[in-house]
């Protein structure tokens, strides 16, 4: 399903006559998504890698490349640098090999990692989360074989992560589990051009040259909480006045 770059799993565009037919049903060029839902959740934007919908890599704890061989697992992170916002909203892009797309809500495992003294990948965890994050269909496919929908995922975290300011962090975000799926996490735009994945196939976290598609972001602003809930106050009472 997925092809094999020094043996890791990983979605890639295709050349350039498939992008010609395909390009007008995912929007040439690089558009803000992050206009498109700004505002949907999430409070400052922190950090934002835009999705690049030429393809992307395998992040996920359990798949199938095929119905004849054993599951495997593949995990991927991007690195970041962290200001004095504390990080509580993310959102994230990816899609699924063959468009299989899981049936019921999924969880994803969110790791942040310090950075290795050497730079070269991610270092100690000193940070784990599991999340259920709300997923739509941004309206784009991805230039790959039975060109899969883009998917945009976004979630509160339960803790806010607090680093050092200044200081590189690697981001690790994985699908947990579910075999009969493959979630691959979208290429973005970015200009850092870095990532790193770790599977069994590699000794250790393996640099790759690509940057992941994702946005951090500081808690929800508390005006927009307290506005829903006037919002809601208010229908209620007018409710309790017409009976």
């Amino acid at each position: 399903m997925g092809l094999h770059r020094k043996p890791l799993i990983v979605f890639v565009q295709m050349n350039a006559v498939v992008c010609a037919v395909t390009v007008s049903t995912a929007n040439a060029g690089p558009t803000p998504w992050d206009d498109m839902i700004r505002g949907a959740g999430g409070g400052e934007l922190v950090v934002d890698q835009q999705p690049h919908n030429f393809g992307g890599t395998a992040s996920d704890t359990a798949f199938q490349t095929n119905e004849f061989l054993p599951p495997t697992w593949q995990l991927a992170a991007d690195d970041f640098i962290f200001n004095s916002a504390p990080i509580q909203y993310m959102r994230f892009w990816g899609f699924y090999a063959l468009n299989q797309a899981p049936s019921i809500p999924e969880s994803f495992s969110v790791k942040i990692y310090q950075d290795e003294a050497a730079g070269s990948g991610p270092g100690i965890s000193v940070f784990h989360e599991t999340i259920m994050p709300l997923r739509s269909v941004t309206g784009r496919t991805i230039l790959y074989p039975a060109a899969p929908l883009e998917y945009v995922f976004e979630s509160e975290l339960p803790l806010a992560f607090n680093g050092v300011p200044g200081q590189k962090y690697w981001l690790e975000i994985s699908q947990i589990g579910d075999v009969d799926s493959l979630f691959a996490w979208e290429y973005s735009i970015s200009a850092n051009h870095q990532s790193c994945i770790l599977s069994p196939f590699t000794s250790g976290w393996t640099i790759d040259r690509a940057d992941l598609a994702f946005q951090l972001l500081t808690a929800p602003e508390p005006w927009s909480g307290l506005l829903a809930g006037s919002l809601l106050f208010v229908f209620c009472i007018r409710r309790s006045g017409r009976r």
